[in-house]
């Protein structure tokens, strides 16, 4: 028979356990820690203040993403610096979660700017004077923002009809405080104005001191931007505006524009095509060039300054130029060097006197023709009948216009009556070279070549040496 259990008995039951229980949880616990530390890993993190940011798996990819947000910083806020204490940790953490640089900067930028939104901003002239939702509300503010100035100044100087603005009108991705971002209808309640009062106010352009008259200026009270346009005359006729929002000041430079068609020429161009029938230095046009013509249509814009800028908004051929071909010759010249034998000096001729006939009227003191007369057209070309050095080539006398040429072992050339003279004393001639042109020079009833030959000062028959 079973003896019943004591309430001493019972109290030893639950010590055996609540040790066995502890012993338990001791093992659990050790165990516990045991894989704790080895799963536990080395990270950095990032902190704001006593605000754990996040976590990068490198201090590299920590200063990276605290550098990323400095630039969006300055880029979005306007700020150079960033404010806030952002400090860089290293912790061991059991299963951390790291994030990539380009997370972190934003995680960085939200814990610093809870406040702002990503917006669009209208910038004129590298100041921000506006943040809107979307780019098309950023579109229609500029558009607005120049239409209310221009409908200001026609009203004040309605010559001044066609205006063009100077100034540079962006729009930009930015960042901004949720409230500084405004919808279309309260920018242009608050910021493009209805009320526009005239006022007289002193303005100060290059350092000298310049009143402005008839001015206007709208403002527009309780609004969180200020709006206001101002006329100042200078020297010039054209005016610059200011455009105020809150206590930043732009000023916007308005100029005349005269819109102008005209035709212009259109030079040709020149094109050059080796050639190796034609010796170096020698060019001949192979094709005649021809100008063109362009109707433009331009827009003058008369500047402040007295200076005038032009912009070609549309430009229509009329008539092509063509280009001009020069053949450039490239065949090196033969030498000038005599080859002590001739050629004919023209490859077209009639022989119309020959060497030692006497000519009535022409021959009384030498007895007879001292050369032959080669009969052809004024203007064909003459050519050298052998390499040599010109000696002379002027009018002279009864020749006309002569030409020279000394050869070897005392020979020496003659051309004579010659209509044009293409080389000067002293030029090394090779032979064929053209030298001139026939003509009917000085004592001459008809176009034709006289040509001599001479040897040691003595004309001899010049059919002996021509081939």
């Amino acid at each position: 028979m079973r003896k019943p259990v004591t309430s001493k008995g019972k109290a030893n039951i639950v010590l055996i356990i609540a040790t066995i229980g502890a012993a338990l949880f001791a093992v659990a616990w050790a165990v516990f820690n045991i894989v704790k530390n080895l799963s536990e890993t080395n990270v950095f993190a990032i902190i704001n203040g006593n605000e754990s940011v996040c976590c990068v798996s490198t201090r590299q990819e920590a200063e990276i993403a605290i550098r990323m947000c400095s630039d969006k910083i300055s880029s979005s806020v306007g700020d150079d610096e960033y404010t806030g204490d952002i400090s860089i940790s290293l912790k061991k953490i059991f299963n951390p979660k790291t994030v990539s640089s380009e997370t972190a900067s934003e995680l960085i930028f939200n814990s610093l700017f809870p406040g702002y939104v990503r917006c669009y901003a209208v910038v004129i002239d590298n100041t921000r004077v506006a943040y809107c939702n979307s780019y098309e509300e950023a579109e229609n503010v500029i558009k607005e923002l120049k239409n209310s100035a221009l409908e200001a100044l026609i009203e004040i100087s309605p010559e001044n009809d066609q205006i063009a603005f100077n100034n540079v009108f962006e729009i930009v991705s930015a960042f901004a405080g949720r409230a500084r971002v405004l919808s279309l209808e309260e920018i242009r309640e608050n910021v493009i104005g209805k009320d526009i009062n005239q006022k007289a106010s002193e303005t100060i352009i290059d350092g000298t001191r310049v009143d402005s008259v008839n001015g206007m200026n709208a403002s527009f009270g309780g609004g969180p931007v200020d709006y206001g346009v101002s006329r100042n005359y200078g020297a010039e006729s054209n005016r610059i505006y200011d455009l105020s929002f809150g206590k930043t000041n732009i000023g916007v430079d308005f100029s005349r524009v005269t819109t102008v068609t005209y035709t212009e020429i259109i030079n040709f161009d020149t094109e050059y095509i080796e050639s190796k029938k034609l010796y170096v230095g020698e060019t001949r046009v192979s094709s005649q060039g021809s100008y063109g013509t362009v109707r433009k249509t331009v827009m003058i814009k008369h500047n402040s300054d007295g200076s005038n800028s032009r912009q070609t908004l549309s430009s229509e051929i009329l008539v092509p130029a063509q280009s001009e071909v020069i053949l450039k010759g490239i065949k090196k010249y033969p030498s000038t060097k005599p080859t002590g034998s001739f050629i004919w000096p023209l490859d077209k001729y009639t022989v119309t006197s020959y060497f030692g006939e006497y000519r009535s009227g022409f021959d009384k003191k030498t007895g007879g023709h001292l050369g032959m007369d080669l009969g052809v057209n004024s203007g064909y070309p003459v050519m050298a009948a052998d390499g040599g050095t010109v000696i002379l080539a002027e009018t002279v006398t009864s020749y006309g216009n002569l030409i020279k040429i000394q050869h070897e072992d005392g020979v020496v050339t003659y051309y004579a009556h010659l209509s044009e003279i293409d080389v000067e004393a002293g030029d090394r001639i090779y032979k064929g070279q053209i030298i001139g042109k026939v003509g009917m020079t000085g004592a001459a009833t008809g176009p034709h070549l006289h040509f001599e030959v001479r040897i040691n000062g003595k004309s001899v028959d010049p059919l002996k040496y021509l081939p």
